[in-house]
């Protein structure tokens, strides 16, 4: 039994080395995400290895990276065909990968909220990605304007007011 269980950590510290060696590879010739696949089943087989895991973490963010570039290529390319759906998932799936890290830009939370509101017809949601863009860039009078809307679709007057207030003092500042 002891013999089965020293048999079964040895194999499973090669497997780590072999996906990290993999992982390595791919990092070197400029391909993260296939990176971050192999990095990750390294650390799953060694997670006690710090080299794995600092390797990993480092990849990770690259492969967000590009995987946030990707989804919104897609996105555009959907939206620009009039796949307004496709173009919603896409760009929900950016969101996915990059939210966290803030990696998604000010008129990518715009263009979602259009979609939402095209799409489900729904103001909340639509809102809460018009007020990402408008947070991300402060100064964009027409993500005020957008925001104003919705919330008078929402029946939030107060709100609304306060929004068209903003907008129209950047519009007066450019």
């Amino acid at each position: 039994m002891l013999q089965k269980a020293r048999l079964e950590r040895q194999k499973k510290m090669r497997d780590a080395k072999r996906f990290f060696d993999e992982g390595k590879k791919a990092y070197k010739d400029g391909n993260p995400v296939a990176a971050e696949a192999s990095l990750y089943l390294a650390t799953q087989n060694a997670p006690r290895n710090q080299e794995y895991k600092t390797l990993f973490e480092e990849v990770q963010y690259e492969a967000r990276q590009v995987k946030v570039r990707q989804e919104i290529g897609e996105a555009e390319t959907a939206e620009g065909y009039g796949a307004y759906a496709k173009a919603l998932h896409h760009y929900q799936k950016a969101m996915e990968y990059g939210e966290e890290h803030d990696l998604i830009p000010a008129p990518i939370f715009a263009r979602t909220s259009i979609l939402l509101q095209r799409e489900d017809g729904g103001a909340q949601a639509a809102a809460r990605m018009m007020e990402k863009a408008a947070r991300k860039d402060t100064d964009n009078p027409d993500y005020h304007f957008r925001l104003a809307d919705l919330y008078e679709a929402e029946g939030l007057g107060l709100r609304a007011e306060r929004e068209r207030k903003i907008a129209k003092r950047l519009q007066n500042q450019k």
